[in-house]
């Protein structure tokens, strides 16, 4: 049962890329890796919050039960429970979530861009300054081949979940 439901949410988190591609959210994996430093953060911030109703459960009780000491070993154990519980429930819904936030702010950036290069086309009759500059710096950037952009990709947000990790504890 456990093995049909990751193998479903694989194939949702897969499902996931044809989304951004259709809602124009790319790079794909930049929701995915915003998705992990939501999981994270929810993890580190549930854990902790949950172990501080534990605490003040245990403090107004008025005397110790002889099973608190197993429930404290539990406890132990509860951010890797709740990131189970989101790898297996809602992982997919978190990147969803995340492809359209970075589809509409990819909107509007664009939306912004045009209207600068219109203002600018008004004050000085040339054409899509703007526009261009950026088509220059993503063939330059675009350059590389597919396989050291991936690396430098993911160098780069395995660095920021690092990075976050460390800031959240």
């Amino acid at each position: 049962m456990i093995i049909e439901r990751i193998k479903s949410q694989i194939g949702k988190i897969k499902a996931t890329r044809k989304l951004a591609n259709e809602m124009n959210a790319h790079p794909w994996h930049a929701s995915v890796f915003d998705a992990l430093y939501l999981t994270v953060g929810l993890c580190i911030v549930g854990s902790f919050y949950t172990w501080v109703a534990i605490e003040n459960f245990e403090n107004a009780l008025v005397y110790s039960p002889s099973w608190f000491p197993i429930i404290w070993q539990i406890a132990d154990y509860i951010p890797f429970i709740y990131l189970g519980a989101i790898f297996l429930l809602v992982i997919d819904k978190f990147i969803i979530f995340f492809i359209h936030i970075h589809s509409f702010i990819l909107k509007k950036i664009m939306i912004g861009i045009q209207k600068v290069d219109i203002w600018y086309w008004r004050r000085t009759g040339k054409e899509a300054i703007i526009t261009n500059a950026f088509g220059k710096f993503n063939n330059k950037v675009g350059g590389f081949d597919s396989k050291k952009r991936k690396v430098l990709d993911y160098t780069l947000y395995c660095g920021l979940l690092i990075f976050m990790f460390l800031k959240l504890t």
